[in-house]
């Protein structure tokens, strides 16, 4: 995972020597990132009519558990 966490903020902000304080403060916004983002998918899921989708959302918000 820090590899491609790296490999993205590379992308945006060019070659870094991140530290190690720069980069945990880095990892835990991509984690937030990546929980506000599995949520707004579920509760897509939550809000759609059709009954077979919503074990979905159950299985995008245990994605946060791993």
């Amino acid at each position: 995972m820090k590899g491609e966490i790296i490999k993205m903020a590379t992308e945006v902000w060019g070659k870094h020597n991140w530290t190690d304080i720069q980069f945990e403060r880095l990892e835990r916004f991509f984690r937030m990132a990546q929980a506000a983002e599995r949520e707004a998918c579920a509760k897509v899921c939550d809000g759609w009519p059709d009954y077979d989708v919503q074990g979905l959302a159950e299985t995008i918000r245990a994605r946060s558990e791993k």
